[in-house]
Order: C-alpha cells, then structure tokens, then sequence
C-alpha cells in the first residue's frame, strides 16, 4: 500500500536526535522489543535521515554491522507529533559458540596500504547524504570462496577504527530457506576503517578480524545443539 511522508512539506518539525532516541526508546521498550544490548543511533542514508533513528545490536559490546544504511534493520520514523509512524523491525537471534584469536587494526591496515588487499576486503563509497554510491569485494562466508575484486582506494584520510561483527543479510530471502548448520549463519568480526576521501565522499572498508581457516574451524568444532 501507500501512505503520506510522516511530515508535511508545509510544515517540517525536526527533532533533536536526543528528541527522537528518547521516543523510539520509549516505544520499543514498552512493547518488549529490547531484550538486548543495544544503540540508537542516527539513520544517516535512510530518506528519512532527518526524522529517524536506527537501533543497532551490540555483540559483546561491539556493534552488529548495518548492512544496508538505507535500511536499517531497526528503523523508527516519527510524525509530526513525535510519535513512531512507522517502525521496521528485523533482528536475529545468536548464540556464542566460542573465541577466536584476532588480528590488530594496524595489521590489517599496513596490508592495505601496501597493496595486499586480500579476498574477503569489502569497500564503500557513499555520497554526502550517506547513500550507498559503490561497493567492491565481499565479506567471504566461511566454507566459500570470497569474491576477489579488483580494487581502486582513493586518497582520503581514515577517521574511525573499530571492531563490529558482520552478519550474512538474509533480508532478500526467508532465514528458515538456510539450514541450520550452514557456516552462512556465522557472525564474524570485522575491522572497520571510516573515513572521507579527498572528493569529499566517505567510506568504509571492511577487513575479516580473523582468519577465515580459524572461523571454520571454531565453527565445526562448536557444540551439538
């Protein structure tokens, strides 16, 4: 079906962010739909960016990556009287399997710099508003082989680091489609490098955290359910 922007044209009421995570907060916690560690955060890339927020799940302390920031997987719009109009709620359920020993930020990065950008290495590109431009390369599923692209960097400056877990999306098709003990399920984590490049125009490359062999292994050696 259709239905109206949340505000009018005539007469646009922006919220403060702080405004707009306080109500979303609110609205999820009195229908029991926060029963983990989360972050609201703002939904930069989203059409409604302005009126918005996006709820990310926290790993461990660390973020699950949004994969499409166009489309959160938790997504709040407000209207005009700062109530939620339209909420979008996709999340996944996890279970800790194990450790795995990581690689440092720095080492990931020194490879990069010096050209020895591994399959498995994911690139963005987004425009001023946060919308997805371009991608290249693919976070490797473990068991497959990860897409080998060939990359072009452009000069920028990177202004962010951190770790974040990177999880298949299975939005496009039904999660029950995927067998159960399929590696696809694994949630992996990632080194996340963000910055602006010299155009004005900000990215992020995605780096595997660890190795793809110690994963695999961690994964078929976990306990029976």
């Amino acid at each position: 079906g259709y239905a109206s922007r949340p505000l009018s044209e005539a007469s646009i009421i922006l919220y403060s962010f702080e405004e707009r995570s306080q109500v979303a907060e609110e609205f999820l916690q009195s229908h029991r739909l926060l029963d983990f560690d989360f972050e609201v955060q703002p939904a930069a890339g989203t059409n409604e960016a302005d009126y918005s927020v996006r709820v990310s799940r926290l790993l461990s302390g660390f973020e699950l990556f949004e994969n499409d920031p166009r489309s959160p997987r938790i997504w709040l719009v407000l209207d005009e009287d700062a109530e939620v109009w339209l909420l979008i709620y996709q999340t996944l359920n996890f279970e800790a399997i194990g450790e795995v020993e990581l690689r440092e930020a720095s080492e990931a990065w020194a490879a990069i710099c010096h050209g020895e950008v591994e399959p498995g290495t994911l690139y963005s590109v987004y425009d001023g508003t946060g919308l997805l431009v371009s991608t290249q390369g693919l976070v490797p599923v473990p068991g497959s082989e990860p897409l080998d692209a060939s990359y072009s960097f452009a000069e920028g400056q990177v202004e962010a680091v951190e770790l974040v877990y990177h999880a298949f999306d299975f939005r496009p098709m039904s999660i029950n489609a995927i067998d159960s003990e399929a590696s696809v399920r694994l949630v992996q984590p990632v080194w996340r490098f963000a910055g602006h490049a010299v155009d004005g125009q900000s990215f992020e490359i995605l780096v595997p955290a660890a190795a793809l062999e110690a994963l695999e292994a961690i994964y078929r050696d976990r306990p029976e359910p």
